[in-house]
């Protein structure tokens, strides 16, 4: 029979792989995070699941001089043509209404978002894209985080198969 600290002993182990085997998941399928975060954006949404602000009939830009002058009507209908509201393929997001922006015109942005694993952290931001910064300053820090459909998704279909391999295999059993 096994001793308190024995026991013990094990369950730490045990909740150190598990921690280490988490962050090796995340770090070994930043893609599939980066996927989750960029069909976010397309539907228009945050990591908080709320519709990105300030939405087209809202934004200051078109106050601005330029192209876009008071034509936010105009600005919506282009880009519903070149980006048009669908209900997303991975997480079933619904699509996004027209007057929310998905921050997706020629797709440089999305496609600069990394995700990477620091430390016991995993950071996720625009590399490569100049405007990448004021983006996220003008919708919040909350474009790169994960919602909570993105988490389950990712926990359900990615961390527990992980984990139940690294369980099945584990010499702590």
């Amino acid at each position: 029979m096994a001793s308190i600290d024995e026991v013990y002993e094990v369950i730490h182990k045990i909740n150190t792989g598990i921690k280490r085997e988490c962050l090796a998941c995340m770090e070994d399928n930043s893609n599939v995070i980066e996927s989750l975060i960029r069909e976010q954006l397309y539907s228009g949404m945050n990591g908080k699941e709320r519709l990105l602000r300030p939405d087209y009939d809202n934004d200051p830009y078109f106050n601005e001089p330029g192209p876009w002058f008071h034509r936010a009507k105009s600005y919506k209908k282009w880009k519903n043509d070149i980006t048009p509201p669908i209900e997303s393929e991975v997480l079933f997001l619904p699509p996004r209404p027209v007057e929310v922006p998905n921050l997706y015109i020629t797709g440089k942005f999305h496609d600069s978002i990394q995700a990477r694993l620091s430390g016991e952290v995993m950071e996720i931001k625009t590399i490569g894209f100049n405007e990448g910064p004021d983006i996220e300053k003008k919708y919040g820090s909350e474009i790169f985080e994960l919602g909570d459909t993105a988490k389950k998704y990712f926990s359900e279909r990615i961390l527990r198969p992980w984990l139940e391999k690294f369980i099945a295999n584990s010499v702590y059993r």
